[in-house]
């Protein structure tokens, strides 16, 4: 008994010295990640070529987001274009650095194009840093084409210009046809959508389908002269933008068709965001989402937002994870179903 209490104070200094040596250590952890981004650069990859959305959001958060991560390093934007957003899912999948230094801005379709061919990676193993806005598209054709409402599309044969196969502009477009019963003929091969406005102009297809802020800010003149008619926005709700337009998620008919159309038009609430790799070290992780809503709250950002025309409906990381997670859990059978539809003409 003597013994024992003699030894108490000892147990308690070995106590003591194991407790001060985890705080130090946690301390030392916080710092460390406190201290990371300090001189390094953080590469945004775009998965798209110039000018449109994807190119305009992810320009948009490179500009800004560095301000507010600790450190404050550089931010640089670099377009990769390819495969319907694949190779750049690929790319901070697999290639790209691990460290939280790689992010990448790809198709709102992710988990849809997750399943094509050539496609090396599992959407709700990305770590989801912010959605930056909502993603609508919407299906345009010239005035002069005769082409009014959607309609008219489901009268007669409408060539319609598009991008990769994997791509959601061109799969949206399958759905659309197989279930609705419009006659689109997908023209391929454009290789991002400021090629598919030139095809327009040119009279090469009479339709083409864009997000709709790459319509206001790559031609506004269009809409201010009326030169093209919008024939179908896609999505599951109406854009407040365009509350006289169908939406695809409208044209379901049966319980079966709305499901299909919903594997499909997910994309709108998934939006434009910025995801990292799945081995980014989680403290890493929540210094960039700490910082992408800070951004979005940042009355600069707004500003510059609001200069290219770039609606803003912010989602934070964790919620956006955690859709997306939502989306891959849909069952088998249903996205079997949906997906046969891409191989419809």
């Amino acid at each position: 008994m003597g013994k024992n209490a003699q030894s108490t104070p000892s147990r308690r200094a070995g106590a003591a010295t194991l407790l001060g040596v985890v705080v130090s250590a946690l301390s030392c952890g916080a710092a460390s990640a406190q201290d990371f981004y300090k001189g390094k650069t953080v590469g945004v990859f775009i998965g798209s070529g110039p000018a449109g959305s994807y190119d305009n959001f992810g320009r948009l958060a490179a500009r800004h987001m560095g301000r507010f991560v600790p450190g404050a390093p550089a931010f640089v934007a670099q377009n990769m274009p390819g495969a319907g957003s694949i190779q750049v899912a690929n790319y901070v999948y697999n290639i790209g650095a691990k460290d939280g230094t790689v992010l990448g801005l790809m198709s709102p379709s992710v988990t849809v194009i997750q399943t094509f061919p050539g496609a090396r990676y599992e959407a709700a193993k990305f770590r989801w840093i912010g959605r930056i806005t909502t993603n609508s598209n919407v299906t345009y054709a010239l005035r002069t084409s005769g082409l009014t409402t959607i309609d008219d599309a489901m009268k007669r044969d409408v060539l319609l210009g598009a991008t990769a196969p994997s791509s959601p502009l061109a799969f949206q477009t399958r759905a659309i046809n197989h279930i609705a019963g419009t006659r689109f003929k997908l023209v391929l091969g454009y290789a991002d959508a400021a090629a598919s406005l030139l095809a327009l102009e040119r009279g090469e297809v009479e339709a083409v389908t864009t997000a709709w802020n790459t319509l206001k800010t790559a031609r506004p003149d269009w809409l201010a002269s009326g030169k093209v008619n919008i024939l179908l926005q896609y999505g599951l709700s109406r854009h407040p933008e365009l509350p006289d337009v169908p939406v695809a998620g409208e044209m379901g008919k049966t319980e079966a068709d709305r499901q299909q159309l919903q594997v499909f038009m997910n994309a709108a609430d998934v939006g434009y965001a910025l995801m990292a790799a799945p081995e980014t070290p989680e403290d890493r992780v929540a210094i960039l989402r700490t910082a992408f809503d800070a951004m979005t709250r940042d009355a600069e950002f707004q500003q510059d937002a609001a200069r290219i025309e770039s609606g803003l409906a912010p989602l934070n990381g964790a919620k956006l994870e955690q859709l997306i997670k939502d989306t891959s859990a849909m069952s088998r059978e249903v996205r079997d179903r949906a997906l046969r539809t891409l191989t419809s003409d």
